[in-house]
């Protein structure tokens, strides 16, 4: 067990699990990653967990991207695939000006045609993102005040959440992915700081 799970197991047992961490956004085997942060936040922009799968509809294809960070910042984009094979973006997020005070990003949507979400899904094949049911782009390393990024998917009723220290770990393959996604959601006020460490 690395350090970052043994906080979080010792933080599961003093707070409980999953609620009080994740607000029932995420397994325990994902929140065991140490990479699962932003449970609590999804839950309150009104963002729906993608498990237990068998809660979800059978025709489910959704792809979700949020990040939080050293810029006291969080932000998520997800993709709905509709049944035309288009789909509906959802996006925002929030930004902490103290310790007790937080501006919320509201909530938009967009749709993007089907040509543009095969364009999405074939760069997240090519990259490898879902090969693993839990996985990290980062190994063995420990990257310390760095923005994360984590993306969850559901295709073909089989849950996948992949994570990366993006601040300061970009690889190309995930980096395409990445800045798709930013293009695709069009709104570049709200992702302006989320997605300069992927610009590099």
């Amino acid at each position: 067990m690395g350090i970052g799970q043994l906080f979080l197991a010792m933080s599961s047992v003093i707070h409980g699990y999953p609620d009080s961490q994740t607000c029932g956004m995420y397994s325990r085997e994902v929140f065991a990653t140490a990479s699962a942060w932003s449970g609590c936040d999804l839950q309150r922009a009104g963002q729906k967990p993608l498990w237990p799968i068998e809660k979800l509809p059978t025709d489910a294809e959704v792809v979700r991207f949020f990040s939080s960070g050293r810029d006291r910042s969080f932000r998520y984009i997800t993709f709905i695939k509709l049944s035309d094979g288009s789909s509906r973006i959802e996006s925002g997020g929030l930004d902490w000006s103290s310790k007790s005070a937080a501006e919320w990003w509201p909530k938009r949507r967009r749709i993007i045609n089907a040509q543009e979400r095969a364009q999405l899904d074939s760069l997240l094949s090519a990259s490898g993102t879902f090969d693993f049911p839990i996985g990290s782009w980062d190994g063995k390393e420990i990257y310390i005040h760095c923005q994360s990024l984590a993306m969850e998917r559901v295709h073909s009723q089989v849950y996948s959440f992949s994570s990366v220290s993006i601040g300061c770990n970009r690889p190309e393959k995930l980096v395409k992915v990445v800045d798709l996604a930013a293009k695709l959601v069009n709104r570049p006020s709200l992702l302006a700081g989320w997605w300069r460490a992927s610009s590099h």
